[in-house]
């Protein structure tokens, strides 16, 4: 599934001028039925990542090709390693994530990565056309 919405489109090049919690618009049917095409999805960009959490990964857009999302959503199954880890020339971090439709496990070097957000679930569109959340309802667990 990837997420994307026009009006994000320039802070996904440096994740950190995202605000705290942010929503993007779901596209695909990679993680149905948990999540569906055209789902709302709020992130938190400080919340803890775990493993089996459904996250947004952001990916370097310079290393993206122009017809692909910079951005999408998995279920976290090993996250990053700490920074400290001692990795030497023996191997490169990556994590490793799942899709739901069809399941599938991918790996995703770190070298990639600009972002990996907590996804707290769905969202709503208001009728004035805000955003509206409420955690515990449509949230993941």
């Amino acid at each position: 599934m990837s997420v994307i919405n026009p009006v994000m489109a320039g802070y996904l090049a440096d994740p950190f001028t995202l605000p705290e919690q942010y929503a993007m618009t779901g596209r695909g049917t990679c993680m149905s039925p948990l999540i569906e095409d055209g789902d709302l999805l709020v992130f938190d960009r400080t919340a803890k990542v775990q493993n089996g959490d459904i996250v947004g990964i952001l990916l370097d857009p310079a290393q993206v090709p122009e017809d692909e999302y910079p951005g999408f959503v998995k279920r976290l199954l090993v996250g990053p390693p700490p920074k400290d880890f001692p990795f030497g020339n023996a191997c490169s971090p990556a994590i490793i994530v799942e899709m739901l439709n069809p399941p599938r496990c991918m790996s995703i070097p770190m070298s990639k990565v600009t972002g990996i957000h907590k996804c707290l679930g769905k969202a709503e569109r208001g009728e004035d056309g805000f955003v509206q959340f409420h955690p515990g309802k449509g949230g993941f667990q």
